[in-house]
């Protein structure tokens, strides 16, 4: 079984309502009793557990999970790795960060 059936088998459609409430309704919710956007927060914690494996060549992926359904929430979440990567590698800022402020 992989990760996405066991989110799926144990949604909570009852605790899903308020939590995609919560958040205007931008958002889908399974109802998970972490109250998280749920496959974003799983990719963003896996992503925090093994930020010291990552580099630039992850950026394009990091870069994606912050405009694919970015909210509040999980640009919060994203920055302390992003702020790894760049630490680590200074050309990082320039190559990606820049173009994300402007």
């Amino acid at each position: 079984m992989d990760i996405f059936e066991i989110f799926y088998k144990n949604r909570n459609e009852e605790q899903a309502i308020p939590m995609a409430k919560y958040m205007r309704n931008k958002f889908p919710f399974l109802g998970l009793k972490k109250p998280e956007r749920e496959f974003h927060y799983l990719a963003i914690d896996y992503m925090e557990r093994v930020k010291y494996k990552l580099g630039p060549k992850d950026m394009e992926k990091v870069e994606r999970l912050i405009t694919t359904k970015s909210w509040w929430d999980t640009v919060d979440a994203i920055n302390r790795v992003v702020g790894h990567i760049a630490m680590k590698h200074p050309e990082v800022k320039k190559d990606y960060i820049s173009k994300w402020v402007e």
